[in-house]
């Protein structure tokens, strides 16, 4: 019998070790998302310390999760010229009305976009369910590198 490796896909969740936390989760009877919550709830469980436990807290943050859901569909424009309302930025705390956003700004969100797009790739090549959706980003890149290099020159100009 082969034993199943866990890994992070990213950096460690807080130093949690991936092995530990996968067996735990594989050897639920039931891996519901409210059956692994209810068996993380017991401080013997990896991911208990994962967890927000605090009530007022844990509200709280699902609250600003919402907000950032809310600003993340809130567009501006007409037609197919329609963008964010909202966009963060480096320069200023907190979220900017998209129309006081600079060209170096976007050119910062597209770059993000294009490097996410291409981790999206990387993880899901093999799955066919993604292959329509990573043939539309290579378009998407395309325009992306298009964009990119058009707010080069344009800072180059100016």
């Amino acid at each position: 019998m082969s034993r199943t490796t866990y890994a992070w896909s990213k950096a460690p969740v807080k130093g949690t070790d991936a092995q530990e936390v996968g067996q735990w989760i594989a050897d639920l009877p039931i891996r519901t998302t409210d059956a692994i919550l209810k068996a993380a709830g017991t401080s013997a469980s990896p991911l208990h310390p994962l967890l927000e436990w605090d009530e007022s807290r844990a509200a709280y943050k699902h609250r600003c999760y919402q907000v950032n859901q809310i600003l993340a569909r809130l567009t501006v424009g007409t037609g197919k010229t329609r963008r964010p309302a909202f966009m963060m930025t480096r320069r200023a705390v907190g979220f900017v009305p998209s129309t006081q956003v600079t060209q170096e700004e976007v050119a910062e969100w597209v770059a993000d976009c294009a490097r996410k797009m291409a981790n999206f790739e990387r993880r899901f090549t093999g799955l066919g369910i993604a292959r329509e959706v990573i043939k539309a980003m290579g378009v998407a890149q395309v325009r992306a590198k298009r964009l990119l290099n058009t707010t080069k020159k344009s800072a180059k100009a100016g």
